[in-house]
């Protein structure tokens, strides 16, 4: 005497295995990176002092020449006419310079001759591309975005990591370098 499965058993064990295969899928899907190193370039040449070593992150003196994507695989690169770079690089600074910029009329960034930069390199490639980067298409604003930890370790002081860091540049140049933490000081770089 056999025990027999009842239908309703059958079709929620038949659902159960239809969603882990579809999320299996998926998880394949989205775990897979798009991003092509060979595209995109980072320039960082610092100005030292004689005699003093290689520095990490910016500062007054160094030349930045960056070719990176947007947050739709857009090749974007940073021209002379970029007044002011924005950059992020933990996810709590991101989100206070994206609260800012969603405030913000569209074209805003483009019309202080700004620039925003964000360190996606310490997200797992699936949380980046199921969450940070969806997250970032809705935006009204370009949002470049360093996918290597080469690049970003180049352009941040590792002290400095938690805050915004600030570049004024003229030609590529950095002419002064502020690290702040809230949108009133990011509004006031633009004052």
């Amino acid at each position: 005497m056999g025990h027999q499965m009842s239908p309703l058993k059958k079709v929620l064990l038949a659902a159960i295995s239809l969603l882990l295969g579809a999320g299996g899928v998926f998880y394949y899907l989205k775990s897979r990176d798009r991003y092509d190193p060979s595209k995109y370039t980072a320039t960082i040449t610092p100005a030292l002092e004689q005699g003093e070593a290689k520095a990490r992150g910016l500062r007054k003196g160094t030349r930045v020449e960056l070719t990176l994507p947007d947050q739709f695989d857009t090749p974007k690169t940073i021209g002379p006419e970029v007044e002011t770079l924005i950059l992020a690089f933990s996810k709590g600074s991101g989100s206070v310079v994206r609260g800012y910029l969603d405030k913000q009329e569209p074209g805003y960034l483009t019309s202080h001759n700004a620039v925003f930069v964000a360190d996606v390199s310490p997200f797992p490639v699936v949380l980046r591309n199921t969450i940070a980067l969806p997250k970032l298409r809705k935006s009204s604003y370009s949002t470049l975005l360093l996918y290597e930890k080469e690049m970003s370790t180049a352009l941040k002081k590792k002290e400095q990591g938690e805050q915004i860091t600030i570049a004024k540049l003229t030609n590529n140049v950095v002419q002064r370098v502020m690290y702040i933490k809230s949108e009133a000081e990011l509004e006031s770089t633009f004052q």
